[in-house]
């Protein structure tokens, strides 16, 4: 489980880190092999992350996302680096997240992502145990297809940060 984890003293690893927490579910293949849907514009930018259920001295985390070409983008947490474009499962968005140069067996993670309101974005990772150990690389969208909402688990709340801070007078 390498990608979306809780890092020590950190609050999330929203779409990126790596979760040991939720146990995600990795796989060797993206959900589609290409991008089938545009990315919404709203998601770029910068994100303050917290996990839900987390503890109340978890500190938000920032994850940044940017275009990457054409229906493609990057994630960035901490030292974190990750590719991906998304794909749509029963009208839900996907992310297909591959995190970069870490040379794992599974780099990819499955995302869902929503948008509650326009600056406030719901992460839910699939569950590690929510699909057969052995899926050959077609088959994995018909399985998620398959699957209900609960083999997905609430990960995090995002709010759409500033890009720059902005000084504030004090006194």
């Amino acid at each position: 489980m390498v990608r979306l984890r809780i890092r020590h003293g950190l609050a999330l690893a929203a779409l990126v880190g790596a979760l040991t927490a939720a146990a995600c579910y990795d796989s060797d293949t993206p959900i589609d092999a290409t991008p089938q849907t545009e990315t919404a514009p709203a998601l770029f930018g910068a994100w303050r992350c917290l996990p839900l259920g987390g503890k109340v001295t978890d500190k938000p985390a920032t994850m940044t996302i940017a275009h990457l070409g054409q229906r493609a983008y990057s994630v960035v947490f901490d030292d974190d680096r990750y590719e991906g474009y998304t794909s749509a499962v029963k009208r839900k968005t996907i992310a297909n997240l591959k995190i970069v140069g870490s040379g794992e067996a599974k780099p990819w993670s499955l995302v869902r992502y929503e948008f509650l309101r326009r600056d406030v974005l719901q992460l839910q990772v699939l569950r590690d145990k929510a699909l057969p150990e052995a899926i050959p690389p077609s088959g994995l969208r018909k399985v998620v297809e398959s699957l209900g909402d609960s083999v997905y688990v609430d990960f995090a709340v995002c709010v759409r940060a500033s890009e720059v801070e902005e000084s504030r007078p004090t006194g």
